[in-house]
């Protein structure tokens, strides 16, 4: 299992520490994919050269979790 966005970005904000480590900010990955991609999100993971092999599940988790998380601090 692992946090399309890491949870060690999480801050101190308990709302969005919760919404860090909700189940919408994960997806299922081999251990060494886990242990490679560390404390990167999915676009810094990939690379722009590698931007158009991100699943698709992946991609649109992501983007949910953003506008989530724009929309939880306001900006």
């Amino acid at each position: 299992m692992d946090h399309i966005i890491p949870t060690s970005r999480a801050g101190v904000d308990p709302r969005i520490v919760a919404l860090l480590n909700s189940p919408d900010n994960c997806v299922w990955a081999c251990k060494s994919c886990n242990s490679r991609k560390g404390n990167r999100d999915v676009f810094e993971w990939y690379g722009h050269d590698r931007l158009d092999e991100i699943p698709k599940l992946v991609l649109s988790k992501f983007l949910k979790l953003a506008y989530r998380l724009h929309e939880t601090q306001g900006t």
